[in-house]
């Protein structure tokens, strides 16, 4: 994506040259002018030793709904925050969206092993988290939309002693679940790396609280002398009342 940048588009801070392993930084940034961020982070729990199980499923919609929307939503203001759970690959990613921080969304993903280990759950969580997960499972479908599903299933292997398994492994899930779904989740924060501190997208204002090996280079639009052009904008006209006293709906102008 670097590579293929226009040069005028990018401008590099206090570096001269291409920027590359040649020039001895382990890895790359790439500073952006935005205000909202995409964080994400991942792990094969597999690899870590987690043992595959349905209770995974049950595990991930808890997150979803109780530690990921007070923190990331409520407390951090994103748009929204979830997680997911890939029982074939073993893949266990965190996202959020138009999130307004960076570096605290990543530190709330690392404190999940402990919220998990603490968390004192009730019989009615843990009964609605069920219910949540094997709903996703055994959703309604239209026959398109069966059909789908059926030709995936077979592509990857996914019989129906295997779908069977897992709803039992759903219904079956009980606390002692949360606190090994917990020991991985730990075991991912401790072998994992943040690509954001490490290299990626990241805000300017975050810049500096990358890695010391992290090699920056900054995106500027209409940057490096090129002729700066008026961007488009949407201007929202004010509202009239018509002749019987109602509101116009409001419109929309895009000017150049």
């Amino acid at each position: 994506m670097i590579a293929e940048a226009p040069a005028h588009l990018v401008a590099r801070r206090g570096q001269s040259g291409r920027c590359g392993a040649e020039q001895g930084a382990r890895f790359e940034g790439l500073t952006i002018p935005t205000q909202v961020n995409y964080v994400g982070k991942g792990a094969d729990l597999y690899r870590l030793g987690y043992k595959p199980s349905g209770a995974a499923s049950v595990i991930s919609k808890y997150l979803r709904t109780s530690w990921l929307w007070e923190k990331v939503r409520v407390q951090g203001g994103a748009y929204g925050g979830f997680c997911l759970f890939d029982h074939r690959s073993g893949g266990f990613t965190y996202l959020s969206y138009r999130d307004p921080n960076l570096l605290a969304t990543l530190d709330i993903y690392d404190q999940t092993a402990a919220f998990l280990r603490e968390s004192e759950l009730s019989q009615h969580e843990l009964t609605k988290s069920i219910i949540g997960a094997i709903g996703e499972v055994d959703q309604y479908q239209l026959p398109d939309a069966k059909g789908y599903s059926s030709m995936l299933r077979y592509l990857v292997g996914d019989t129906d002693e295997i779908r069977q398994r897992m709803r039992e492994e759903i219904l079956g899930t009980s606390p002692a679940d949360f606190l090994d779904f917990a020991d991985a989740l730990g075991a991912e924060t401790e072998g994992q790396r943040d690509i954001v501190r490490d290299g990626g997208l990241m805000p300017r204002s975050t810049a500096g609280q990358a890695n010391s090996g992290t090699q920056l280079l900054t995106l500027d639009v209409f940057d490096n002398g090129a002729e700066e052009r008026p961007v488009p904008r949407v201007v929202r006209r004010k509202l009239q009342p018509n002749i019987d006293g109602r509101h116009a709906r409001q419109r929309k102008c895009h000017t150049v």
